[in-house]
């Protein structure tokens, strides 16, 4: 098919040209052979009158200042192209088929990820999912349509510092306090700890993505250094640590309760100042009207908004 004498099938070998900005990987993407791709990119470059990829060194390819000006539009066509035609006229959870790419922090994939599979397993049984780990690419990745949403701090800019994203929207999903955690056994941690008394402690970080949390962040704007001993990919790792040791470490209050009684825990608010956590669902535009994606979106809601409210009269030490 053509448009103004454009073969319309040049547009996805020039949105893979420019992602990856390499003409062997973007044959690779769309299984073509390397001069077929070849090909396509010399005759985007006649059409569009521009050379799109040209040398930066050491065999490194750059975009060019149209290329650059091309790659965002040229994407979010393909986009909509393809949300338009996979798009059902009418959407009936119980026969519907769907592959939905989420990412979560592995706190949220423990909070959320079994209730997501029971209520898709009664609903919707050929609704499939694939839990991404969150790291600092995801909301580009939700941007971009690898992903089709995700689950992240309502501080946007936690993950992507700097970036703007005006194609995504955003709600708010859920919210938890961060608390103090040690073993039950542990008797140097109290809810009279204080900050200078934490730092005294031999204490575990948790990392999500390549992050610390923001409840770390906190702690690190203060003057004295943490006794950091280990860091860990998620909260539960943490926990799992703190059996019968005198570690504490900083998590959210709902993985602390659920966590608690296996590892014999403890958990409490201290005497300094700890942030509150608020989690945001996060999609593109482009999928806020389509119905699988919509009905999603609001069993999503659901099974966040049964996780109760915030632990607003959080126990001042709660011991199992």
């Amino acid at each position: 098919m053509h448009f103004n004498r454009l073969d319309l099938n040049l547009l996805v070998s020039l949105d893979a040209l420019l992602s990856e900005r390499n003409v062997t990987r973007a044959a690779e993407r769309l299984h073509i052979s390397q001069p077929a791709m070849s090909g396509a990119l010399q005759r985007l470059r006649v059409y569009l009158k521009d050379q799109l990829l040209e040398p930066a060194g050491h065999h490194r390819l750059q975009l060019t200042p149209r290329a650059r000006q091309l790659a965002g539009p040229v994407k979010e066509l393909l986009l909509r192209i393809q949300t338009t035609l996979s798009g059902e006229p009418e959407f009936v959870a119980s026969t519907a088929e769907r592959y939905f790419q989420m990412g979560m922090s592995s706190y949220c994939i423990e909070l959320l990820g079994r209730r997501i599979l029971e209520d898709l397993r009664e609903l919707a049984p050929n609704i499939r999912c694939r839990f991404h780990e969150l790291s600092s690419h995801t909301l580009s990745q939700v941007e971009e349509g690898e992903l089709d949403l995700c689950v992240t701090l309502s501080e946007r800019s936690y993950l992507d510092p700097g970036a703007e994203y005006q194609n995504l929207h955003a709600e708010a999903l859920f919210s938890d306090e961060f608390v103090v955690v040690a073993s039950a056994k542990n008797h140097q941690a109290s809810s009279r700890l204080s900050l200078e008394e934490y730092y005294g402690l031999p204490s575990v970080e948790v990392r999500i993505g390549d992050m610390p949390s923001i409840a770390y962040n906190l702690i690190y704007h203060y003057e004295e250094a943490c006794n950091k001993v280990a860091v860990v990919p998620g909260f539960h790792l943490a926990l799992a640590m703190l059996t019968d040791s005198p570690l504490v470490t900083v998590a959210p209050s709902m993985i602390a309760e659920a966590y608690a009684k296996a590892f014999e825990l403890k958990w409490f608010a201290p005497a300094f100042r700890l942030p509150d956590l608020s989690e945001s669902l996060i999609w593109h535009m482009r999928n806020s009207t389509d119905p699988a994606h919509t009905w999603f979106r609001q069993r999503l809601k659901a099974i966040a908004g049964a996780l109760g409210p915030a632990h607003c009269t959080l126990p001042r030490l709660a011991i199992v």
